[in-house]
């Protein structure tokens, strides 16, 4: 949602009465972690709990999950690594480990074929 279209909501609700929290309209935003958090705003501000106290928990929370988040994607990432590797890294890798020996070999049955005649 445009910014000028939210600002000109928040205004609309403020002037009825709504609070801020549901003027950000969280349930259009379609970010789960800001849908979350308004709600624990309004739930605080309807029991009348310490703002302070609620928002260090949610980020605590937030926190744990976007840590959570990156260590699936460190799981995940040593299969998506493979294919590459296989295809790309590792026959370059051959070819210079094993190419000399072979040319060397190449060269040595060659001798062999010039001296049994």
């Amino acid at each position: 949602m445009p910014e000028k279209k939210i600002i000109a909501v928040v205004g609309a609700t403020g002037a009825q009465g709504g609070g801020l929290a549901r003027a950000i309209l969280a349930d259009r935003n379609g970010v789960d972690d800001l849908t979350a958090l308004i709600g624990l705003i309004v739930q605080a501000d309807r029991l009348g709990a310490s703002m302070a106290k609620t928002l260090r928990s949610h980020a605590d929370v937030l926190r744990v999950k976007r840590r959570q988040r990156a260590e699936e994607a460190a799981r995940k990432l040593p299969i998506k690594i493979l294919f590459p590797l296989a295809l790309f890294i590792l026959p370059a890798l051959f070819i210079v480990a094993i190419g000399p020996s072979v040319l060397r070999i190449k060269d040595l049955i060659g001798i062999v074929r010039t001296r049994g005649h």
